[in-house]
């Protein structure tokens, strides 16, 4: 019965642990303290993700270009979303057949 009451203690006391970093690390993120850099422009990590690596961020892609933030190059003609936009092509215009 003893090793059982010790068991039940210490995953309590692995649980109360547990609890405690992770509430740390929630009031770390959400309320920074005045030592730690807060970003002043107001620009999110939504503002600079970019998932398919092309060099636009998801955000340019979806309200700017219309393009597609998942597919590098989203009509299919072998040339990045980038690299048509910064050459002056479409990059929603369907390769010629």
């Amino acid at each position: 019965m003893k090793i059982i009451l010790i068991i039940a203690l210490v995953l309590a006391v692995l649980g109360v642990g547990a609890l405690g970093a992770s509430t740390y690390f929630a009031v770390a993120y959400y309320w920074p303290g005045e030592n730690q850099k807060v970003p002043v422009s107001g620009s999110s990590l939504d503002d600079k993700l970019d998932t398919d690596g092309d060099g636009l961020t998801d955000k340019q892609e979806k309200e700017i270009y219309r393009t597609d933030p998942y597919n590098k190059d989203t009509d299919g003609d072998g040339y990045t979303d980038k690299q048509e936009i910064d050459s002056g092509f479409d990059p929603l215009a369907l390769p010629k057949k």
